[in-house]
C-alpha cells in the first residue's frame, strides 16, 4: 500500500534526506525525488508501481515521471518487472540502498552529478528507438488504457461472418453446412480474392478478404489468436499504431499470397494476425536493452516459439503460408517504422512516415510486377481470357435470344394490329371502288346520280380514314429491330400514298366538270406509287 509524502518508512527514519536543488525542479505540489526514493524503499523486496502509488496517494500519475527519471538517471532505481493493469514496477539499485542507508555521496550530490533531465511533460515517454543518441534520457512506457481496437476488429470479423450466414440462408444453403464447409459463392460475395478478381479490376478485395473466413472453425481460430496477442500489442504499441500494423500486414500478406498463388481464392485475417505477432517480437527486440534481462529474454523466447509453431502449421493443406509470411514481414517492418516515427528525431520521423505511406504502394507494386512476369499468372491470365471469350459468347447468345423474342413480339403486334387495317386498303379492295369512280367521272355532271355520288364518296372517305389511321399508328418510335422497322416504314409509306391517291380522287368527284389530262396524270402517278409500295411491303 502506498504512503503519502509526509509518511516515512520506519526502517529509514534516520535516513530522511533534506530537499535538494534538484527537488525544486518540479512544482511544489509534485512529489520530489526524496519522496519517491523513500516510497520505493518502503516496499522492500517487492516492486513499487507508480500507477498504484498515484491512485493511493491521490496524485496525478504524470507527476511521478520527473522524479523517477532523475532517480533512474542517477542510477538509484531500476525497472524490476511489469504487470498487467499496473504497468512497470521499480526497485532500488545498490546505490539507491546506499543513499537510503545514509552512505555518501548524498542524494543531492548524486542528483547534481547526473545529466539534467528535460522539463516535466504530461505525454508518456516513448519506447527507445535504435537511432536514439541518448537512450538513458528516455523511459519505456506502455498504453495502460483498456484495449479498444482489438475488440472492434473482433466484432467486425464476427459481424461480417454473420452477413455471410444471412446470404447463405437466402441462397438456400443449410445453416450447419455453411458453418462447417462454407460456400465459394457466398465467400466471393463477401469479398474473397483470387487472381481472376484482380484481373477484373476488383482491387478492393485485397483488404476485404482479411475479414472473410471460410467456416466457423477458421473464424474461431483466427479470433482466438487475435484476442490472445492483440491486447498486448495494443498496449505496447498504442491504438492507432496497432490499427496501422493490422491493416498493412493484412494487405502485405494478401499481396504476397496473390503474387505466388493466384489460382485459388484467399480469405482470412491470418496475415494481419501474423503481422501483430511479429510486431511484438520487434517491440521486445527494441526494448531489450532497457528491460530486465530475464524478462526480455523470456518474452523473446516465448514469442519465437509461438512463431515457429505457427510457421509449421502454415504448411498444412488449405493454409496459405504466403499470406502468413507476407503479413509477418510487413508487420515487423511496420513496427520498426512506427517506432522511429514515435521517438526518432525530426529527420527520422519524416523518413519513417514516408516509408509507411510507401508500404502499401510497394506491396501492390510487387504484386503487379508478379502479374506481368510470373508463369503462374500467365496461366491465370489465359484462363481469364478464356472466361472472357465464354462470357462474350454467352452474352451474344443472350442478345440473340432477346432479339428473337422482340422480333417475335413485334411481328405478332404488327400482324394483329396493322395487317387487318392494311387489308382494308389493299389494291384488291380499292380497285373496284376506283373503277366505279372513274366511270362516274367520265359522265357529264348532269347524268350523275346524287345517291351514287354520295355512296361513292362515303366509301372513298372510309378508305382514306383507314389509311390515315395506319400512318398515325406507325408514326411512333422504332422497335430497334431492323427487319420489323423496315416493314413498318414500308407500310407507313404505302398508307400515306393510298391516302394521297384517294384524296385526289375525292377532289375530282367534288368537281362539276370532268378532270383534265393533268389531273388524271397526277392521280395515276399516285396510284402507281401506291401499288409499288404495297409490293415493297411483302417483297413482291
Amino acid at each position: 500500500m502506498g504512503m503519502r509524502d509526509d509518511v516515512l518508512p520506519p526502517a529509514t527514519k534516520d535516513s530522511l534526506l533534506p530537499p535538494t536543488a534538484t527537488d525544486r525542479v518540479s512544482p511544489d505540489c509534485a512529489p520530489t525525488p526524496t519522496t519517491v526514493l523513500n516510497w520505493i524503499a518502503a516496499t522492500g523486496d517487492q516492486p513499487w508501481f507508480p500507477s498504484h502509488q498515484a491512485s493511493t496517494s491521490d496524485i496525478e500519475r504524470d507527476l511521478l515521471d520527473e522524479p523517477l527519471h532523475q532517480l533512474r538517471t542517477a542510477g538509484l532505481v531500476q525497472i524490476a518487472t511489469w504487470e498487467r493493469g499496473l504497468g512497470q514496477g521499480y526497485r532500488l539499485t545498490e546505490d539507491g540502498n546506499a543513499v537510503i542507508a545514509g552512505k555518501p555521496p548524498t542524494l543531492s550530490a548524486r542528483l547534481a552529478g547526473a545529466p539534467r533531465a528535460s522539463p516535466v511533460v504530461t505525454t508518456p515517454a516513448p519506447l527507445i528507438p535504435p537511432f536514439n543518441t541518448n537512450p538513458d534520457a528516455t523511459q519505456l512506457v506502455v498504453d495502460a488504457r483498456p484495449p479498444i481496437v482489438v475488440p472492434i476488429l473482433i466484432v467486425a470479423n464476427l459481424l461480417w461472418f454473420v452477413v455471410g450466414v444471412v446470404i447463405a440462408l437466402r441462397l438456400g444453403i443449410p445453416f450447419w453446412s455453411y458453418l462447417s464447409d462454407g460456400n465459394t459463392l457466398v465467400l466471393h460475395r463477401l469479398g474473397s480474392v483470387s487472381g481472376l478478381d484482380l484481373l477484373r479490376g476488383d482491387w478492393w478485395r485485397l483488404l476485404s478478404s482479411c475479414f472473410v473466413h471460410t467456416n466457423a472453425l477458421h473464424l474461431v481460430v483466427n479470433l482466438f489468436a487475435l484476442g490472445m496477442i492483440g491486447p498486448l500489442a495494443e498496449m505496447l504499441w498504442g491504438r492507432w499504431r496497432l490499427l496501422v500494423i493490422y491493416g498493412l500486414s493484412g494487405l502485405g500478406g494478401t499481396c504476397l499470397a496473390m503474387a505466388l498463388h493466384p489460382d485459388a481464392p484467399l480469405v482470412g485475417a491470418s496475415g494481419a494476425i501474423w503481422g501483430i505477432l511479429l510486431s511484438l517480437i520487434a517491440w521486445f527486440m527494441l526494448a531489450r536493452p532497457y528491460l530486465p534481462p530475464l524478462v526480455a529474454a523470456d518474452s523473446i523466447r516465448r514469442l519465437t516459439i509461438v512463431t515457429l509453431l505457427n510457421a509449421g502449421l502454415s504448411f498444412l493443406p488449405g493454409i496459405s503460408w504466403e499470406a502468413h509470411l507476407g503479413g509477418g514481414l510487413v508487420g515487423f517492418l511496420t513496427a520498426g517504422l512506427l517506432n522511429g516515427v514515435r521517438v526518432g528525431d525530426r529527420w527520422h520521423r519524416r523518413l519513417g512516415l514516408g516509408l509507411l505511406f510507401l508500404m502499401p504502394i510497394l506491396c501492390v507494386a510487387g504484386l503487379v510486377a508478379s502479374m506481368g512476369r510470373s508463369e503462374v499468372w500467365a496461366i491465370v491470365r489465359q484462363q481469364f481470357e478464356t472466361d472472357n471469350e465464354r462470357q462474350a459468347r454467352i452474352q451474344r447468345f443472350r442478345e440473340m435470344q432477346q432479339t428473337a423474342e422482340r422480333l417475335q413480339e413485334a411481328a405478332t403486334t404488327f400482324s394483329q394490329e396493322f395487317m387487318p387495317l392494311l387489308d382494308r386498303i389493299k389494291p384488291e379492295v380499292v380497285a373496284p371502288i376506283e373503277k366505279n369512280a372513274i366511270y362516274v367521272l367520265y359522265m357529264p355532271a348532269a347524268r350523275r346520280k346524287p345517291e351514287t355520288m354520295t355512296e361513292l364518296r362515303a366509301q372513298i372517305n372510309g378508305l382514306k380514314s383507314t389509311a390515315d389511321e395506319i400512318v398515325q399508328k406507325l408514326s411512333g418510335p422504332p422497335t430497334g429491330i431492323e427487319g420489323i422497322d423496315q416493314v413498318r416504314t414500308n407500310a407507313s409509306e404505302f398508307a400515306a400514298s393510298r391516302s394521297q391517291s384517294l384524296g385526289l380522287l375525292l377532289d375530282m368527284l367534288a368537281s362539276d366538270t370532268s378532270p383534265d389530262e393533268d389531273t388524271w396524270s397526277r392521280w395515276g402517278e399516285a396510284r402507281r406509287t401506291t401499288t409499288a409500295r404495297w409490293k415493297k411491303i411483302f417483297g413482291k
